[in-house]
């Protein structure tokens, strides 16, 4: 959900965890060249129920990976409507190349774009980003967060797909998945919650005009913070899950160091102070575990994430499915 992206090649290596072979992205330069990124080497280590959780966090090569799984069929994306939508490379140049010898001091560097990312079928995430294929409610689909919000940003073009092949696919089960997720969403307070607060932004967009009479404007105050309360109050009557949840990172992985139980706060995760998804995980995730003492809130977009690959996983299991659970290789 919060992953800005980085390295191409990992990017790749990644998705080739989840498919056995085939183009993950193309790539085309300022000079209209075109070139197809494969996965290389059987490194295929999962085959089962897959899902991606997406915000609008999301961009680059995050946005590769989701992208090259969707298009698969390998995978459902779920979480806000769209990812960022970073779909070009930059390059940095150093301006100390071109000022004269004697030049004191650092010029600085020119951040350049020079390539773009397109998907397999062509199409590109540039502004568009990867739709997400069950759209959960989130505050940050209504603010100026993705590259299309930026002043300068390249437009979205298309390129001739590369060839691969679509795995059976889940597109059979998505609109009963879709259907069953808002069904749940639409009677979990948490959502009810963010829905208000995605309403209060549009009304705000849309009305540009301020009383400047001070009874009005405090009467204004007074009803938001009643509906508020309100809200609250119903959420605080929402069961907490009683799961564990521990944090794992690679340095932990790898030394095969115990699981961290996080422990749980009683307070509920606020979507229009800290975002829908929980910031309590963001703390440890940039401060640490030495820096950071945190509390795990009440992620209820990953509880409804959780809720959609269960029914997957059930639609999977039912006679007749198309699609069968397989074992892993």
């Amino acid at each position: 959900r919060r992953n800005g992206g980085g390295m191409l090649e990992e990017a790749i290596n990644l998705t080739g965890l989840f498919l056995r072979d085939g183009p993950v992205v193309q790539v085309k330069d300022y000079r209209g060249r075109t070139q197809s990124f494969r996965i290389t080497g059987n490194h295929l280590c999962y085959t089962g129920p897959l899902l991606v959780l997406v915000s609008r966090f999301s961009a680059s090569a995050s946005e590769i990976v989701a992208a090259a799984l969707q298009d698969y069929g390998r995978a459902i994306i779920i979480g806000d409507q769209t990812t960022h939508g970073k779909g070009t490379v930059q390059t940095l140049l150093p301006l100390s190349d071109y000022v004269p010898w004697d030049f004191h001091g650092d010029p600085g560097k020119l951040k350049v774009t020079v390539q773009k990312f397109y998907r397999v079928t062509g199409l590109s995430t540039q502004q568009q980003g990867v739709a997400s294929d069950v759209v959960l409610p989130s505050v940050d689909d209504y603010l100026d967060l993705g590259e299309s919000s930026l002043p300068n940003a390249l437009p979205a073009d298309a390129i001739p797909p590369a060839y691969y092949q679509k795995t059976a696919g889940e597109a059979a089960f998505l609109p009963t998945l879709q259907k069953r997720s808002s069904q749940r969403v639409a009677a979990n307070p948490d959502f009810a919650y963010v829905l208000t607060q995605i309403d209060l932004i549009k009304r705000k967009k849309l009305d540009k005009a301020v009383s400047l009479n001070q009874s009005v404007r405090l009467k204004e105050k007074q009803d938001a913070e009643a509906s508020k309360a309100a809200l609250e109050a119903k959420r605080a009557r929402h069961p907490q899950l009683n799961e564990n949840v521990y944090y794992l990172d690679i340095e932990s992985a790898r030394n095969r160091k115990p699981l961290k139980l996080l422990p749980r706060s009683t307070a509920k995760s606020s979507p229009a102070e800290a975002g829908p998804d929980g910031a309590s995980i963001r703390e440890v995730e940039e401060k640490g575990w030495d820096d950071a003492t945190p509390q795990v809130g009440n992620d209820f977009t990953l509880e409804e994430t959780l809720n959609v690959l269960a029914d997957y996983v059930t639609l999977l299991q039912k006679p007749g499915s198309t699609l069968a659970l397989q074992k892993d290789p």
